[in-house]
């Protein structure tokens, strides 16, 4: 239960990508923590421990690069953001049994299902439950918020359907796995994500290598993935669901045929589960006739990929198209959607990638502080838009915290990847350690770091596979106990800050835009009381006392708010738009140094 409601709850609140839910789901974990703890725990392992100790070390030196940082405020709210993963790991260290890890997983797949059965329902009832989004078009995105991010909650879901119903053991839950699959699929395919794509081929090939059952892996994905298969194909033929700028009478009468056609695959799906499960799971084949399957399997692999390389005229001529489909063109041209999964087309993730190595560049060692991207984009980029993420964790976690960062984070994801495959005979650690591969694939290609709702069912899954490398059940002592504790105590108490000073703003923005501006500013002083690291609360105080035409006053609030970040271009903006003369002129070289394209457009009466 509480994997499904971590899962699911924390991907419907838009993916957790905003500082309110952070503080939340911190205070939850910390509780949940302290409860197992007071219940009793199992001694972890030392790869739980270490875990533990990499996120915690993670948080430490992001927290530490505030010393040099470019902007106080952004690095601050990196530091919330990280103690909700190592909050996680150390409540699944005091809550997860080694006889229960299978809890973790079923749990994570329903958290991971209902999401991405909701999020299909929008595309199938769009005048009921459809959602109008500009930024996402019409790729499915609700109700995570970005359509990539939906597409790896989707593909987890998927994952861990055909692998629970390979390994689990209720027989009704896998009947259901089975059902999810062919729902599942299809939705994926309406977020017209790549990067998920590709995230659950590695996770299937993970698993099939790692697992001691590949073959019974392999055998159902064909019976399994049959249905689902279908249910794929139904949606692609499903034409007004997948092109853009469709009447709604036309994507009504799709997604009304599709749904009954789907429910209909749901039930193949689950006839296929449980077939498998009543069937499939009890032969007993002779193991040279297994000997001759593996190679029959592995043979096919082969040809496929030699066919392939020979097509595309060999290793390094397919390679070589691989780099010009990621670097040129643009992936999302023409009126239907579905072009977008048959191209590599990414030349602006190159560029992102490209800045942070040129961040990184400038100061090797301890990067330039957590958050600080989008400001070295800014700066660099005077002819691009705004951007906040380099869409990969690795390459923005070296240029933000350095070689040291870096290797404090790869340690963190190393240590449940080498836990899955010490202990690959335990039944679903595989599974659940091809499902957090899938994250690490996935985080290099888009910014899965910052929409805990769907980070968290992968760290659960890690942490599933980690209490399996426990031995056998034993005392704990007490300084164990105690010291995790004193670390869920003093996560929980920053955590509690943090959700004070960010909801106090959150009301602030709410209260302003209806008109109340005395609630407003209310919240904002409280939030710069609970806050005084940040510029937000300052830049809020400025803009409502300019609201209520106290200029001066604003103006103080402003020049506070650039005191508090001076690196921070859009508060030199909103001074540079308030104020007049010899003010205005510093504002302006500010901006101009800081991002010269902003300035440009507010040179020219076009700017925000």
């Amino acid at each position: 239960m509480l994997a499904a409601a971590a899962t699911g709850l924390i991907a419907a609140d838009h993916g957790g990508y905003w500082p309110t839910s952070w503080g939340w789901t911190t205070l939850v974990l910390a509780a949940v923590a302290l409860v197992g703890l007071a219940l009793g725990i199992e001694r972890p392992s030392a790869f739980e421990l270490g875990w533990v100790v990499a996120l915690l070390a993670v948080c430490a030196w992001t927290a530490a690069s505030g010393l040099w940082t470019l902007s106080g405020t952004a690095t601050a709210l990196e530091v919330e953001r990280s103690l909700v993963y190592a909050m996680l790991a150390i409540a699944a260290v005091c809550v997860v049994r080694r006889a229960t890890l299978a809890s973790i997983v079923w749990g994570v797949w329903a958290g991971a299902t209902l999401i991405t059965i909701y999020a299909l329902a929008t595309r199938l009832f769009p005048e009921r439950l459809g959602v109008t989004d500009t930024i996402a078009g019409y790729r499915l995105a609700t109700p995570v918020g970005y359509w990539n991010g939906l597409g790896l909650v989707t593909a987890t879901a998927a994952l861990l359907a055909l692998g629970l119903v390979v390994e689990g053991t209720p027989l009704v839950p896998r009947v259901l796995a089975g059902a999810s699959l062919p729902l599942v699929l299809p939705t994926l395919y309406f977020t017209f994500s790549r990067g998920a794509w590709i995230a659950l081929a590695v996770a299937v090939l993970v698993v099939v290598a790692v697992s001691p059952r590949r073959l019974s892996y392999v055998s159902a994905l064909v019976v399994v993935g049959a249905p689902a298969a279908g249910a794929v194909a139904l949606a692609y033929h499903a034409r007004a669901l997948r092109l853009v700028n469709v009447p709604l009478a036309q994507a009504v009468g799709a997604g009304h045929t599709l749904a009954w056609r789907l429910a209909l695959t749901a039930l193949c799906g689950a006839a296929a589960g449980l077939l498998w499960a009543t069937v499939g799971s009890r032969l007993s084949v002779p193991r040279p006739v297994r000997l001759a399957y593996g190679a029959a399997v592995a043979a096919a692999a082969v040809a496929v990929v030699a066919g392939v390389l020979v097509h595309y005229g060999g290793p390094s001529a397919a390679f070589d198209r691989a780099r010009q489909s990621l670097e040129g063109g643009s992936p999302l041209t023409g009126q239907d959607l579905s072009r977008h999964l048959l191209t590599l087309s990414s030349p602006a993730r190159v560029d992102q990638w490209h800045v942070a190595l040129d961040q990184w560049r400038a100061n090797r060692v301890v990067g330039s502080g957590a958050g600080t991207y989008s400001q070295f984009w800014m700066a660099a980029r005077s002819d691009r838009p705004k951007v906040d993420d380099a869409h990969n964790l690795y390459v923005e976690t070296l240029g933000e915290l350095g070689l040291v960062g870096l290797v404090l984070l790869a340690a963190a994801l190393a240590l449940p990847l080498a836990g899955a495959v010490r202990e690959r005979r335990t039944a679903l650690v595989p599974l659940a350690g091809a499902a957090f591969s899938a994250w690490c694939v996935h985080a290099a290609y888009d910014w899965d770091w910052e929409l805990p709702g769907v980070t968290i069912g992968a760290f659960l899954c890690a942490a599933a596979a980690l209490a399996a490398t426990r031995r056998a059940p034993a005392a704990t002592g007490r300084s164990l106990p105690a010291l995790l504790a004193a670390g869920a105590l003093a996560v929980g108490v920053v955590g509690t800050l943090g959700l004070v000073g960010n909801r106090a703003f959150a009301q602030s923005v709410t209260a302003s835009s209806r008109g109340d501006l005395a609630s407003a500013l209310a919240d904002a002083r409280r939030a710069r009381t609970f806050s005084p690291w940040s510029s937000q609360p300052w830049l809020q105080i400025g803009n409502i006392r300019l609201a209520q035409g106290r200029r001066a006053e604003a103006l103080a609030a402003y020049e506070r708010a650039a005191s508090k970040d001076p690196n921070d271009w859009s508060t030199w903006l909103v001074l540079a738009g308030a104020s007049r003369g010899a003010e205005r002129a510093r504002a302006v070289a500010e901006l101009r140094l800081l991002a010269p394209s902003v300035a440009a457009s507010f040179a020219a009466g076009s700017g925000p």
